[in-house]
């Protein structure tokens, strides 16, 4: 599949690829494709991919899970932390149960930042 900006792709391309069980990263992208997705401006789009059926369903969730990572990480301002949890309210209630425990360990981290460890969070 071809994207129109792989740095900076829509909903549609993105549910597209999600349903692609061949789907490959974008040729202008090299392994850090999850890092682009990897912004509150896509968490919208991220929580509908995950709480839907695919076979790339479990990127997106690693793509939620770099998100609430570098938040700590990065030692961001509040108000992205406060946008990300904002976007639990997006989680519908018959979501995955990755989904909620995506929600229940960041929702830990962001009130315990000494949880971070690279490995788990991205």
């Amino acid at each position: 599949m071809k994207f129109q900006n792989a740095f900076a792709p829509s909903e549609e391309e993105l549910r597209e690829w999600a349903s692609d069980p061949d789907a490959e990263y974008p040729e202008e992208m090299s392994q850090d494709w999850d890092l682009i997705l990897a912004e509150i401006s896509y968490a919208p789009t991220l929580i509908k991919l995950v709480c839907e059926e695919s076979p790339n369903r479990k990127f997106f969730l690693s793509c939620l899970y770099i998100l609430s990572g570098d938040c700590v990480r990065a030692e961001v301002n509040n108000a992205v932390i406060s946008k990300v949890r904002d976007s639990f309210n997006l989680i519908p209630d018959d979501a995955p149960d990755d989904v909620k425990l995506w929600q229940t360990r960041s929702d830990g981290l962001f009130n315990d930042p000494s949880l971070y460890n690279y490995n788990d969070w991205g």
